[in-house]
């Protein structure tokens, strides 16, 4: 018998957006009201994180995930009318 856990956030649960080094692990955590820069080297290893090349207009996907995200909270704010939640897997204990 297989059982899944899945937990359900919705955006204003979302505190900080964390980028973490696929490489050394080392991570860096930016609240969502603070400017954020996304480091282009890792900071615990020095390998590139970030091709600055791969954006696409606008500053590029990861660094309008934060802009995204709080505008989607300020329209469900105003509309009342929906909500977005996000889904995640449960952590598994080993």
């Amino acid at each position: 018998m297989v059982v899944e856990h899945n937990y359900v956030l919705s955006l204003d649960e979302i505190k900080a957006i964390r980028f973490r080094c696929p490489e050394c692990r080392a991570s860096t955590s930016f609240r969502l009201d603070e400017s954020i820069t996304f480091p282009t080297v890792c900071p615990g290893c020095g390998a590139t994180l970030y091709d600055k090349t791969l954006d696409t207009g606008d500053g590029g996907l990861i660094h309008s995930l934060p802009r995204t995200i709080k505008d989607l909270l300020r329209l469900q704010e105003r509309k009342k009318s929906f909500e977005v939640l996000l889904e995640i897997d449960a952590p598994r204990s080993q």
